[in-house]
């Protein structure tokens, strides 16, 4: 491991054990912008365990960097759709965005993987997806240090997105 790998490191705790980040308040030594992760980078967190539930090779410390390096107003915002949509241009992903709880909803019951934005409490957040059996889905970082945190996407919806300004970012 490099230098800037171990600088970048988070602590096992943080991670599943299928490699999944699923403890925001973990990342708190990796700044992201001029804040530190367990504050503003569930951004970052759920790009990258997009990525990894797409079984496609990249590491977090490269998604956390690559980001980092694109992040708009120095992470005080946390991370803008404006620089979500960069990093997936950047990866050559084709994605939809859809706007709305009710649309939201119905894109997401249809997709096998993606990301959430929706307001927790005040603050916007972004959670990643991925389908199980049985219409069962597996939700990243939306509850701190829940390793199989398994619900169906209305319950989900019902329980997280109570606010109607919701976004989903799927694949096509």
């Amino acid at each position: 491991m490099t230098n800037s790998e171990n600088e970048n490191s988070l602590p096992i705790e943080a991670l599943s054990k299928d490699g999944f980040i699923i403890d925001q308040a973990l990342t708190k030594g990796l700044n992201y912008g001029r804040l530190s992760s367990d504050i503003n980078g569930c951004g970052w967190i759920a790009m990258y365990n997009m990525m990894h539930a797409l079984m496609l090779k990249t590491s977090y410390q490269n998604v956390y960097q690559k980001m980092n390096d694109i992040l708009i107003y120095h992470g005080y915002l946390g991370t803008p759709m404006k620089t979500m949509k960069a990093f997936l241009d950047m990866s050559e992903l084709s994605y939809q965005i859809v706007k709305g709880k009710n649309n939201a909803l119905k894109s997401a019951l249809i997709s096998e993987v993606g990301i959430i934005r929706y307001f927790e409490g005040n603050e916007l957040h972004f959670v990643t997806y991925q389908r199980k059996d049985n219409d069962q889905y597996r939700f990243f970082n939306a509850i701190s240090g829940k390793h199989d945190h398994l619900l169906s996407m209305n319950d989900f919806f019902t329980q997280h997105c109570r606010l109607p300004f919701v976004l989903v970012i799927v694949l096509k």
